[in-house]
């Protein structure tokens, strides 16, 4: 099934690595515009960031487990 996400945006979280890395890459293949988030691993949250399809992406960084960074 594939569904076109153009014109929504879609927060990620834990997307530096592994499954999160997957499904943010499947949303951007699908047209979304993807936040990319992770907690400690900013350079695998821009290597997610880098493999994204597509424009308009950021990366963020928060512990949200904490109320005050999520």
């Amino acid at each position: 099934m594939n569904i076109d996400y153009r014109g929504k945006t879609v927060l990620v979280t834990g997307s530096s690595s592994g499954i999160g890395r997957a499904i943010a890459q499947a949303f951007a293949e699908s047209n979304a515009t993807v936040a990319v988030h992770y907690h400690s691993n900013e350079n695998g949250g821009k290597e997610t960031l880098n493999s994204l399809t597509g424009e308009g992406h950021i990366v963020v960084q928060g512990d949200i487990s904490q109320p005050d960074e999520a």
